[in-house]
């Protein structure tokens, strides 16, 4: 069945053209809002996504901040060990 057998069909419907004409308007309408708000939608996904994509980067360098810091932190401490293991070591010596 064509598209102007299925119009034809409506209109038969209906009534009149007009009705069908006035309802393919408001489908239309509705159409281009629905539109509007899925392509806000997304925009407000992508915003989201950069938004998530950042904090993500941001952590992990925090993350691998903190890694350092605990390396660092970690050296120091079996710097100062090793340290007062050999003045422990020279004190029992020089008894």
């Amino acid at each position: 069945m064509g598209e102007t057998e299925l119009e034809s069909m409506v209109v038969r419907l209906l009534g009149d053209g007009s009705s069908y004409t006035q309802m393919m308007q408001q489908a239309q309408t509705g159409a281009m809002q629905t539109a509007q708000q899925v392509q806000q939608s997304a925009q407000q996904i992508e915003s989201i996504t950069t938004s998530i994509t950042g904090f993500a980067g941001a952590a992990a360098t925090a993350l691998a901040f903190f890694g350092i810091k605990q390396f660092v932190s970690d050296a120091g401490n079996a710097y100062r060990e090793s340290e007062l293991s050999i003045t422990k070591l020279s004190a029992a010596y020089a008894c």
